[in-house]
């Protein structure tokens, strides 16, 4: 055994009789780190190993990981660890050159009381909150969709089985909690905490509510005007709570595309008529997208708590102007629910008309109406 092998053996032993313990578990062929800085150029390495060996020996404080070069049997020792090989700022392609480092740590996930928490290991390994469900599906392979504990406070529902373009909604935690109830959700989605409002009973649950209006007086009909109250952002769902609130069109154009829901709900109420409409339609994508042909409608199925349909004579259509908002099913000159967008009418309607009103009774705005997705 030669002098040099001699000492490198030596100083290996030294170092793991030190408690210093470096693993270079990690390669990356055709690669070179040339972020980091070179401690240490050796010539005439015969093997990889032993350019493996000599960062060992020279201390895990000092050298984190080498490039060997097994064309030229050259060895760097080098100050830096990467495992990310498609970085080009820290990588370079070159077929001579291996790299060997140290895998990064994963998240490991356990959990613990009623909340999943993931716990990032570190050198004392602490427990912490993560602060969005994406920062979970990135570090911790085996997590499983669930309520997670934020470091925001939140108690939020992470979907890990779906990538990262799919938007979650109220069904995703029905379909995933069975027994879940009414109430204000939080939902991660990418890096944002969503608050949504879901109705977890109603025709199996799982709707998703995107707009809640309740008309008190006349002038607030004149004041509360479609594009007065409309918000954009699923960020905004939480508003509804306010009782003054309809997604934007636009962002439910975007909510359908990446949650694929194909049902709408309408849910309104008229004081001075004493009666409730409830409905489902089944062709919600044609009401939040762009303009489709008038025509009659067959997908649409009015709930036990409906007591308007049943008053109704005629055939439903859907305008070829129609949106979640206006028009979405209509019987002429009886039968439409629209929330006004125009400032010269008062067109807030629900099962009604403006110009005809039942049994000699006064037209009246005042009402409630709730839209929901699923």
């Amino acid at each position: 055994m030669k002098i040099f092998e001699i000492l490198i053996l030596f100083l290996t032993i030294k170092s793991s009789l030190h408690k210093q313990f470096l693993t270079l578990n990690f390669t990356a062929r055709g690669k070179k780190l040339i972020s980091g800085e070179v401690l240490l150029l050796l010539d005439d390495i015969k093997a990889p190993h032993l350019c493996v060996v000599n960062c060992l020996a020279f201390g895990e404080n000092k050298c984190k990981s080498v490039n060997y070069n097994k064309k030229r049997k050259e060895c760097q020792l080098l100050d830096e660890n990467q495992d990310n090989v498609d970085d080009v700022n820290k990588f370079e392609e070159n077929e001579d050159w291996i790299y060997y480092g140290q895998r990064t740590p994963k998240t490991e996930c356990t959990l613990k009381g009623e909340a999943s928490k993931c716990c990032i290991e570190s050198q004392d390994i602490t427990c912490q909150k993560p602060k969005t469900c994406s920062v979970i599906k990135s570090t911790c392979a085996h997590c499983k969709s669930g309520y997670y504990s934020m470091a925001t406070g939140e108690k939020a529902f992470c979907d890990m089985g779906s990538d990262d373009q799919f938007i979650p909604s109220c069904k995703t935690i029905k379909d995933a909690y069975p027994e879940s109830s009414s109430g204000f959700y939080h939902l991660g989605y990418k890096d944002n905490i969503l608050e949504f409002y879901c109705d977890m009973t109603a025709d199996a649950g799982g709707w998703t509510m995107v707009a809640n209006i309740t008309i008190t007086s006349n002038a607030e009909a004149e004041r509360y005007l479609l594009r007065n109250i409309k918000q954009n952002g699923l960020g905004s769902l939480k508003n509804v709570r306010s009782g003054v609130y309809t997604l934007s069109l636009g962002t439910l154009s975007t909510f359908q595309e990446r949650n694929e829901f194909t049902e709408i709900r309408i849910k309104c109420q008229k004081t001075y008529l004493g009666f409730q409409v409830d409905v489902v339609l089944g062709y919600g994508s044609e009401l939040v997208g762009g303009v489709t042909p008038e025509r009659h409608v067959n997908l649409y199925r009015f709930l036990p708590s409906d007591s308007r349909h049943t008053q109704v004579s005629g055939s439903y259509k859907k305008a070829d102007f129609a949106n979640l908002y206006n028009h979405a099913i209509f019987v002429p000159g009886q039968y439409h629910i629209v929330i006004n967008n125009d400032p010269n009418r008062r067109r807030w309607e629900c099962g009604d008309y403006d110009q005809i009103q039942p049994n000699g009774k006064t037209y009246s705005p005042i009402g409630s109406w709730q839209f929901f997705v699923r």
